[in-house]
């Protein structure tokens, strides 16, 4: 039962429409990117996938661009668990008998969705970048090392997973505010001001950029401190494990008021 709960909730919140949005983002960012980063972009086809989302080059711009890739999908799939949690829950919690069965089947939903339409927008931009290829001049000698002392896939794969960790991590910060304030719309504005006070703590003090895992997705602030990739996905998973905790705590002690 739980693996066919599992299975409606993704099938919500993958919708043909909301794909065709993400495909727009994506190719818009690396659209923006060319426009204004066209001398710096590197050679080689995984280095010049992976500058597509390198940031931040200039923090006005690039935290601006940081904001247009994730906040419609958090948009998108923090709306669908809002419409779950308290629209739809009653006869699915009568059937399966257990709040904590339909409560972890979203978020177990939501993980595959989340990989679904950030694989969607990396595939967009890898077919982008393909495809005018022939109109993009790499330079060998930029002022990025990253692209000069690591392999492109495993940066790209690395940087994939990053996106994934960090989009989870913010769904479930968003879920959490939610739940405290019962105003989806403030909750999302109180997400975004806390992933650009990271970014501005971040960049204004190096130093504490590793103990900031809202930061970890932009590559340049990584590059001050050359921090690992695997420091990001163990602080990073950690981050999720306990804050889910606390909104499982949450769910338990407010799901009277919130399912009804």
């Amino acid at each position: 039962m739980l693996k066919k709960l599992v299975t409606y909730y993704t099938c919500s919140f993958f919708k043909i429409k909301y794909v065709l949005g993400i495909v727009a983002i994506f190719v818009l960012n690396s659209m923006l990117v060319c426009t204004s980063y066209a001398d710096l972009i590197p050679n080689g086809y995984t280095n010049q996938i992976v500058f597509m989302f390198y940031m931040p080059l200039n923090i006005q711009f690039d935290i601006l661009r940081w904001l247009l890739i994730f906040i419609p999908v958090l948009l998108l799939l923090g709306s669908c668990i809002v419409r779950e949690l308290t629209n739809h829950p009653t006869y699915l919690i009568q059937r399966m008998k257990s709040y904590r069965h339909c409560f972890h089947s979203i978020f177990i939903a939501i993980g595959i969705s989340l990989i679904g339409y950030v694989g969607i927008g990396y595939m967009v931009t890898a077919i982008f970048v393909y495809f005018i290829n022939n109109n993009i001049e790499g330079h060998n000698e930029i002022p990025l090392s990253l692209f000069h002392n690591s392999d492109g896939w495993q940066v790209l794969l690395s940087h994939f997973i990053l996106f994934i960790l960090t989009g989870l991590l913010l769904l479930i910060i968003h879920t959490i505010f939610l739940f405290i304030i019962n105003n989806a719309v403030f909750a999302m504005f109180l997400v975004i001001i806390s992933m650009i006070s990271s970014v501005a703590v971040g960049y204004l003090f190096p130093p504490i950029l590793k103990f900031l895992p809202l930061t970890y997705f932009l590559l340049g602030l990584r590059e001050l401190q050359g921090i690992s990739f695997a420091w990001f996905n163990t602080i990073i998973a950690l981050c999720i494990v306990l804050s889910y905790s606390v909104l499982y705590g949450l769910f338990i002690k407010l799901r009277e008021k919130i399912v009804g």
